[in-house]
């Protein structure tokens, strides 16, 4: 799910949330792009609801525990007719990864 990021290149990855209405499942995929040629994005941080509460959203057709807040603020975010960009912290980096969470 997770490629490495290049560090001389200033990469981030993003999420690309998929169109869907309120109650239809997440649905998104992650990429990379280099902050020296930066797309538009929402920024969202995980930090707030309890981490015990999990639910799963897909990406790339893999499932992904995430907060039950962060999956309910992404079902609110996303468009019912177009992609929307989203960088979450708790998805966008590798949460496994020290080294990457450290850049």
């Amino acid at each position: 799910m997770y490629s490495a990021l290049d560090p001389n290149r200033h990469e981030i990855r993003l999420l690309r949330l998929f169109a869907g209405g309120e109650t239809d499942s997440v649905n998104c995929e992650l990429y990379t792009i280099s902050l020296d040629c930066p797309d538009e994005y929402e920024a969202l941080s995980y930090v707030w609801g309890s981490s015990e509460d999990r639910r799963s959203i897909t990406i790339e057709r893999k499932n992904k525990d995430v907060t039950k807040n962060l999956k309910e603020a992404l079902r609110h975010l996303r468009h019912r007719d177009r992609l929307c960009t989203i960088w979450a912290d708790a998805v966008c980096i590798n949460q496994d990864d020290v080294k990457e969470k450290t850049l």
